[in-house]
Formats: structure tokens, C-alpha cells, sequence
């Protein structure tokens, strides 16, 4: 399933929707791609999860599918589109963010697989509680 121009968004063009709109970001790629650095904020969703995933969505908020493949993410943008969110293929998927050198955000849990709860974070003491 090939994505139309509008179901597609620049790599340059995310990453100003991301920023100024909240745009959610949805990483299909595999769990070792995604460990090895993913757009800040995004969501892990490979396979199975994102059944799981697109239930914590906002139909509020634009979606965009980033992925290795634009085939394989045009048809999960479409199913998105089917429940109703307003989704988007980013063209050329990471390979496009990190040639255009856009920050990453690696994961430093590999159990956290973009399942960030913030909740666990504050039983943590930070790093500048823990050195005063």
C-alpha cells in the first residue's frame, strides 16, 4: 500500500509538527531499531503493541507513523485512519530524521520500549537529590 501525498509529511515538516502541535509520533520499526534511537517522544508500537498503543492515542492530536519501510507504514497510517486519527507516513522514516541529523532520544531501559509512565520516575530520587 503506496501513501498518497496527502497521507505523507516531509521529514522537515514533522519535525515542525511535532514541535509546535504536539503531534504524536508512532515507531513501528523492530525493538532493536528502536533501542538504537528513536524522535523524542515517540512511541514504540512493533507488531502486537499497536493494537495496545493506538488505544492511549488522542484523536485530538495529528499521528505520525515513522517506520524503515514507507509501504509497511502507509499501512498502518491507513488502519489509524480507519479508527478515526488524523495519521500521517513520514517520508523516508528514521533514515530521513537521522540524515538530517534531528536529535534522537535513545532508550536507556530497554524494557521501557516507549511505555514511559512518569508516575515510576518520581519514586526515583534525581540525580541532583541523590548528589546533594
Amino acid at each position: 500500500m503506496e501513501a498518497s501525498a496527502e497521507d505523507t509529511i516531509r521529514v522537515d515538516e514533522a519535525r515542525k509538527v511535532i514541535a509546535a502541535e504536539g503531534a504524536q509520533v508512532i515507531d513501528i520499526r523492530d525493538k532493536e531499531a528502536w533501542l538504537d534511537g528513536h524522535v523524542p517522544g515517540a512511541l514504540h508500537a512493533a507488531g502486537e503493541q499497536l493494537e495496545t498503543q493506538i488505544e492511549g492515542l488522542s484523536k485530538d492530536q495529528q499521528v505520525i507513523v515513522v517506520g524503515d519501510d514507507d509501504d509497511q507504514s502507509a499501512e498502518v497510517a491507513g488502519s489509524l485512519r480507519e479508527h478515526g486519527f488524523e495519521a500521517r507516513v513520514m517520508k523516508g522514516g528514521m533514515k530521513a530524521w537521522k540524515d538530517e541529523n534531528f536529535t534522537l532520544q535513545p532508550s536507556e531501559d530497554p524494557d521501557l520500549e516507549g511505555d514511559f509512565d512518569p508516575s515510576e520516575e518520581e519514586s526515583q530520587p534525581s540525580e541532583s537529590e541523590s548528589s546533594g
